[in-house]
């Protein structure tokens, strides 16, 4: 390493001349240029140069550790930008689901009301049908009814001393009747001779089998005969039934 010697300078001066005194502060000159040192560390001057070569090497290994660093955080916000487009992708997804659900929704009711409104027509045609055959079951019933009525008319016609007349006019009656009344089906309960059925007879009367010559529960003698219209019971035939 190199070492400062000092060597001494002796100064001449020209006889005649006044001897030149330094100023002991010199007045620093402003300069707009920031000095150099501020922006890089000077290098002390009694560094050797094994120990420069390690300072660079360090400074490099700094400025790779630093470019790494930066790699990463680019690499991190590259993965956060990309989760934040694959986010507003979902979400722009979700958001078209919701409103093709919406669609399909309010298809739907329109499609619930329409099919609302065909049910209310439906039942009110319904209705209508049922009050027609209603109306038309009923002149169909009042129609076959007149003959019953006609031939109640012909037996009060005929002569008070015509007993005979008279007959065959009631049979006519009651024979119409009973024809009306299969056009509609309804058909008499069998009952005298047969055993007794709580479900078709109502018995209002017993009597000793010995005495009636039949077997018990058989019923001898019907007093009101009873009607059925398929399986529904119209009125309970009246018996007595042996006992």
């Amino acid at each position: 390493m190199s070492k400062r010697v000092r060597v001494p300078v002796r100064v001449i001066r020209p006889p005649g001349r006044p001897p030149v005194v330094a100023d002991p502060a010199p007045r620093p000159v402003a300069s707009p240029v920031e000095p150099l040192e501020a922006v890089v560390p000077p290098v002390p001057a009694s560094l050797t140069a094994a120990e420069l070569v390690a300072q660079n090497r360090a400074l490099r290994e700094q400025i790779a550790s630093l470019e790494e660093e930066m790699a990463r955080l680019q690499a991190a916000l590259d993965e956060q930008r990309g989760q934040a487009e694959q986010a507003q992708s979902q979400a722009e997804e979700q958001q078209e689901q919701v409103e093709q659900a919406q669609a399909e929704a309010e298809d739907w009711r329109e499609r619930a009301l329409r099919l609302q409104a065909e049910m209310d027509n439906y039942r009110k045609r319904q209705r209508r049908l049922a009050q027609d055959e209603i109306a038309a079951e009923r002149e169909h019933l009042l129609r076959a009814f007149l003959q019953v009525v006609d031939n109640l008319e012909r037996a009060l016609a005929a002569p008070a001393d015509d007993i005979d007349g008279l007959r065959r006019g009631i049979e006519l009656t009651h024979r119409a009747a009973l024809q009306l009344l299969e056009q509609a089906g309804v058909e008499p309960i069998p009952a005298e001779n047969q055993p007794f059925d709580p479900r078709w007879h109502e018995a209002v009367s017993t009597v000793s089998g010995e005495a009636a010559d039949a077997e018990p529960d058989t019923i001898v003698q019907v007093l009101q005969p009873g009607y059925r219209l398929g399986e529904t019971l119209l009125r309970p035939a009246q018996v007595i039934v042996a006992v």
